[in-house]
């Protein structure tokens, strides 16, 4: 009740407050972020809720929605941070329209991700990647399934899965982070390659 009054008598619901340490900077105040620190928010957020689930599971059937949400959200939002930023490595233009269907997105980063081997050192990335995807896909195409109890034809959503453990889709974001971390780390050594070599062009 005492933040109802806080938030009603400064009407900043999302603005500054008195609390410091709870101010969260947003916007050109520390930014401005990009997908990749979007995607690195929802990944912390997904981590952070199953963490709070370790001292009691009560409200396990609850949170499963936004925790497979966040997840999810954080591939769709990492493939895109990369949809931009390694198409420039051969002189291609990133896409300017993106769907929220991981699949697309999949396709267009993966795409460039198999012209240069150090993306993928010991050929087993790519392909656990695709794993971990098809899981999403068969469950969640279009990123409706943890958003809604229905669908936009109004079918219900997950019925034909029972269980979801929450172990096992922490062990799997963990994966996916240290892939997307590779990928985003060896795109960067690249474009300070590709930098320094144009460099040399023009010294």
């Amino acid at each position: 009740m005492s933040t109802l009054k806080m938030a009603s008598q400064t009407g900043k619901l999302l603005g500054n407050g008195p609390l410091w340490r709870f101010n969260a900077c947003v916007g050109s105040n520390g930014g401005p972020y990009g997908y990749a620190e979007y995607a690195a928010g929802y990944f912390a957020a997904t981590l952070e809720l199953i963490s709070s689930l370790a001292q009691s599971t009560r409200r396990v059937d609850l949170l499963i929605y936004p925790i497979a949400f966040n997840f999810r959200h954080g591939i769709e939002l990492s493939l895109k941070h990369l949809s931009q930023t390694l198409p420039g490595l051969w002189g291609e233009q990133p896409p300017t329209k993106w769907t929220h269907k991981l699949s697309d997105n999949w396709s267009l980063v993966r795409g460039y991700l198999v012209r240069e081997p150090d993306f993928d050192p010991d050929g087993d990335l790519l392909a656990g990647f695709d794993a971990i995807l098809k899981e999403f896909l068969e469950v969640d195409p279009s990123g409706e399934v943890f958003r809604y109890p229905k669908t936009k034809s109004g079918q219900q959503t997950l019925t034909n899965r029972g269980v979801i453990n929450l172990a096992l889709l922490e062990e799997g974001l963990e994966q996916v982070q240290k892939m997307f971390e590779w990928w985003n780390i060896t795109a960067s050594r690249m474009w300070d390659y590709y930098a320094e070599r144009h460099a040399d062009v023009y010294c």
